[in-house]
């Protein structure tokens, strides 16, 4: 029979598959909410985004809820502490939440330019605020919150609502922000066509950690041709190829093609011609 720390760690690994899960599948659908003002100019291309959005969101929401049910059914008391002492962060992430389904609803009811643009900005909150809070929540679990319980056993929080807005947590809200936009930037990119994927192309290129690098795995004396374009102009762009698990140098040439010969475990290859956009390693 399992003890109690077994039993612990398993409903952790639990808590922490559907938080993950949670974060994957309704991760895109809250990037694509909280920019997709930006990727759609026109109201017809904002439709265009949220329908794309739109049939996945309530099912990708499920994830949120059973994480929620796990940390009920396993740790009583924490459930508890959460949505009491911490009630008035729970309110303003619920809210945020709960304007996104409110706002498929009530967007499209009429065109009304302002009526839209009300709906829009609360779309957008609804997409920008919980992606913003958990990783804010996170922040304040790497580094622990003034909880004690009383002589009834009643959790009690010691702290106040702008406590949690530490310099650690606010990093961890950016650094959730910034992938959940990846994400949705990502997803649109896929997903929806011109001119919105191009301009989730660009908006993700300037998030950190993205990247145009490409990364090559490939057998020893073994070649590969590879296309690099620029995602909005379609033209040849500057690259860096970083081949690994081939041993060699790269020609300095630079001609149409890219060759190894040498010694060397990590070959770090530079575009030269622009005339060319291909190149084999």
């Amino acid at each position: 029979m399992l003890d109690y720390e077994a039993l612990r760690v398993i409903w952790w690994l639990l808590l922490g598959v559907l938080l993950i899960g949670f974060a994957i599948t309704d991760g895109f659908d809250l990037g694509v909410g909280a920019t997709f003002q930006f990727l759609g100019r026109t109201d017809a291309e904002r439709r265009v985004l949220l329908a794309s959005i739109e049939p996945f969101w309530e099912g990708n929401q499920v994830w949120f809820i059973l994480g929620g049910g796990a940390a009920f059914a396993a740790w009583p008391l924490l459930y508890a502490a959460s949505f009491s002492s911490l009630y008035l962060a729970m309110f303003v992430l619920l809210v945020a939440l709960i304007l996104r389904p409110v706002g498929f609803g009530f967007r499209n009811h009429l065109t009304d330019a302002r009526w839209r643009s009300i709906w829009d900005n609360a779309l957008t909150l609804g997409g920008a605020v919980p992606a913003l809070l958990f990783g804010v929540a996170f922040g304040n679990l790497f580094t622990g919150l003034p909880f004690y319980f009383d002589a009834l056993q009643r959790p009690v929080y010691s702290g106040g609502f702008f406590n949690l807005l530490h310099p650690f947590a606010l990093l961890g809200g950016v650094i959730s922000l910034s992938m959940l936009i990846l994400h949705g930037c990502c997803y649109a990119a896929m997903k929806v066509g011109e001119p919105m994927a191009a301009r989730a192309s660009a908006l993700a290129s300037f998030i950190p950690g993205s990247s145009k690098d490409m990364v090559l795995d490939v057998s020893p004396g073994g070649e590969l041709h590879v296309t690099i374009t620029d995602p909005d102009t379609k033209l040849p762009v500057t690259a860096r190829l970083l081949v690994r698990g081939i041993e060699g140098s790269v020609d300095p040439s630079f001609g149409p093609d890219y060759r190894a010969s040498g010694a060397g475990p990590i070959i770090d290859a530079h575009q030269g011609d622009a005339r060319d956009d291909e190149g084999a390693a």
